[in-house]
């Protein structure tokens, strides 16, 4: 008898701990003096003596499960000697079913070959004392001591599998085999990919297998390109910009083509757009562009599918599913100021057209009556646009600052006979980025070219919003007159003149902002609001309009998806989404968030009930990357494997005068059992 870890054995030490409880919780009696004590002496002799033998029944016994305890950590087995002892030849079968393995070719695919090549291996291997152990490569636990046609049909119901290489099980049941000395070969079919190799190094610490044989299915040049990945770019004007990364991780060029569909609807696609030609081993970015139909509007999950058409010799990954969601902005409300209530008409229906467009017609548009500022039509809006900079203004500084500084939006447009002394007190409060002081009656052009992201962004612009802004050119814009203004030091002035003044300044007003466009809301100054220009100039007084998020997973990894605040008081708790097969599976409906199973399937993924969401499942990054792997990374890879402890012995005899070690773990595991079960008993019974 021996022991594989001997150094558990130091845990006999652990033996103390039951022998100073015992000693520490001895019971002390106390004398109590006391009549007529002939009979009483007689019965507590008799209980004391029957519970002192209990507890040191207990004692052993605690002794004995922490002894046991520590031999069976420590792996005993019993050495017998092997002469003529008959032993099984186990062989562990592992066929490769992740989805790279679909790849198909003159009707086959990768994994039909792995199987015929499996089930021709235990044809040739059969005999009277072999066992085989069949398992896939990706997610299903093998089956064990299989006889030859039970080996072949567990073959045959192997199926592809979106599921992450691994070799786990395989390991721990070789290597019980290995150590009860049983006569172990290992069989390998795969296209070793990189993400089988990945899960063949993971168990490096496995050896002695007498023989590793492994069989490559795999096309000598694959023809392959994949959607790898797919995010939202962003939702302007109605549309939904994709950003798709593909890759060619086969050995042939390839030229495809990229598009996009919403299930149920009709999205229009930029056809330039959509054109790939990819070298081996050479990926790309490319924007997609969908138009959702009026259907689509307002709060909602889109199933988008990213295709390459025409599919190629492996379709699994010319698919990328994203749910994608569409949020529209928060409601936008804008008063218009100036000396009469028609005063910037063609800016107002610049911003009606941005509403349609962006906002989902969530923008309130409001004239103010007057040149007098209406208070309570103020207190109502997000955004101030002031046409004149009149006298009347002087006197509403206070309702201004207060506006400000609850994130309200002040934009300042100067003309010709705006007044002076009120633009001086409104610089003097710190509500203008700049103070204008002199008309300059000259024609004059800007000078810069577009301003970078990080100037917009400093200047508290939307940055997305400028990006798509970039089609208008704004450089040699001529403006027939401007005004001279004196900066603020902590404000930020876009497009400079040939003057040296600029056309906007921004600046941050406590939790608002303020913009002075140094040009007039109608043509006296500027031709801006005759151009399309008008457009981009008041995107950028709103800001950005709705936003878009994509909901792409990949297999085996955790779904959350998002519950609205306006939807929280009458979602439904019982909740169910159906896989990519159809099964139905219930939701964890926690506060903000949806938190779905686990899937393990490519597919769609959607809620059978209100709130309609949709979540993408794509197979895990690297599961269908073809990149040949070397033939010489396989061999190193294998080597740690096979330690042979001898040469393969012939047939199932064991050699003469070999040892034989068997196993005694599970024998000391059944006796902790049962001594624990008694212990137990016995306590029960001191207690009563």
């Amino acid at each position: 008898m021996g022991f594989a870890q001997i150094i558990f054995l130091s845990g006999l030490a652990a033996v103390a701990g039951p022998i100073l409880i015992h000693l520490l919780i001895r019971p002390r009696f106390k004398r109590v003096l006391f009549t007529m004590i002939d009979f009483l002496e007689v019965s507590q002799k008799q209980s004391q003596s029957t519970r002192r033998l209990r507890e040191w029944l207990i004692l052993l016994l605690r002794c004995a499960i922490v002894s046991l305890l520590a031999c069976m950590f420590a792996r005993p087995f019993m050495t017998r000697p092997g002469e003529g002892v008959e032993r099984p030849d186990r062989h562990f079968m592992v066929v490769d079913n992740s989805l790279s393995m679909t790849y198909t070719t003159e009707g086959l695919s990768q994994l039909d070959r792995a199987i015929e090549k499996a089930a021709q291996y235990v044809k040739d291997h059969a005999a009277a004392n072999v066992l085989f152990d069949v398992y896939a490569l990706c997610g299903d636990t093998g089956q064990s001591r299989l006889a030859p046609q039970e080996a072949v049909d567990a073959l045959e119901r192997i199926s592809a599998s979106a599921h992450k290489a691994e070799m786990g099980d395989v390991c721990s049941a070789a290597r019980d085999a290995i150590q009860t000395g049983e006569h172990t070969s290992l069989y390998l079919v795969s296209d070793f990919t990189r993400a089988a190799m990945d899960a063949l190094a993971a168990c490096q610490s496995l050896t002695g297998f007498q023989d590793v044989i492994t069989d490559t299915v795999a096309a000598p040049e694959p023809d392959n390109a994949m959607v790898k990945h797919a995010r939202v770019l962003r939702y302007q004007n109605g549309t939904v910009e994709l950003l798709v990364q593909v890759e060619n991780t086969g050995s042939v060029a390839q030229t495809r083509r990229l598009g996009a569909s919403v299930k149920g609807l009709d999205v229009g696609v930029t056809p330039e757009q959509t054109l790939i030609a990819l070298e081996p081993a050479r990926s790309g970015d490319y924007v997609l562009k969908l138009t959702p139909d009026s259907a689509t509007r307002g709060r909602t999950f889109l199933p988008v599918e990213i295709s390459l058409s025409p599919p190629d010799a492996l379709a699994v990954d010319d698919t990328y599913f994203l749910g994608v969601h569409i949020e529209p902005s928060a409601q936008q409300r804008v008063l218009v100021a100036g000396r009469t209530p028609d005063q910037g008409f063609l800016v107002r229906e610049a911003l009606k057209a941005i509403s349609r467009a962006e906002f989902d017609d969530n923008l309130i548009l409001r004239s103010n009556p007057g040149p007098t500022l209406d208070h309570a039509r103020l207190d109502k809006c997000d955004i101030l646009v002031c046409a004149h900079i009149g006298d009347d203004l002087a006197q509403d500084i206070d309702a201004l600052t207060s506006f400000l500084a609850r994130g309200g939006t002040v934009v300042f447009f100067v003309s010709r006979d705006m007044s002076l002394p009120t633009a001086k007190r409104l610089y003097d409060r710190g509500l203008m980025g700049a103070e204008p002081f002199e008309r300059l009656d000259e024609r004059t052009s800007l000078s810069q070219v577009w301003p970078s992201d990080g100037m917009f962004a400093s200047a508290g612009l939307d940055v997305d919003t400028a990006r798509v802004t970039k089609q208008y050119t704004l450089e040699h814009l001529p403006l027939w007159s401007h005004f001279a203004c004196r900066k603020a030091p902590e404000s930020t002035g876009l497009w400079p003149t040939e003057t040296g003044y600029c056309l906007i300044y921004t600046l941050a007003v406590g939790a608002g902002k303020s913009l002075l466009i140094n040009t007039s809301m109608d043509d006296t100054m500027s031709s801006l609001t005759k151009r399309p220009v008008v457009i981009p100039m008041c995107r950028l007084i709103l800001g950005s309009g709705s936003a878009a998020y994509g909901y792409g997973y990949q297999a085996e990894e955790q779904v959350v998806l998002p519950v609205f605040e306006s939807e929280q008081v009458r979602i439904d708790p019982d909740i169910w989404v159906a896989d990519p097969s159809g099964r139905r599976h219930p939701v964890i409906v926690t506060g903000s968030s949806l938190t779905v199973y686990t899937p393990d399937q490519t597919g769609w993924l959607a809620t059978l009930s209100d709130p309609v969401r949709y979540a993408g499942i794509n197979p895990v990054q690297g599961e269908t990357d073809l990149h040949p792997t070397e033939s010489v990374d396989i061999d190193q890879c294998l080597a740690g494997l096979s330690s042979p402890r001898g040469d393969p012995l012939p047939g199932n005899l064991a050699a003469p005068g070999a040892d034989l070690n068997r196993p005694l773990w599970r024998l000391l595991a059944g006796i902790i059992i049962g001594l624990v079960w008694v212990e137990g008993w016995i306590v029960n019974r001191i207690k009563r």
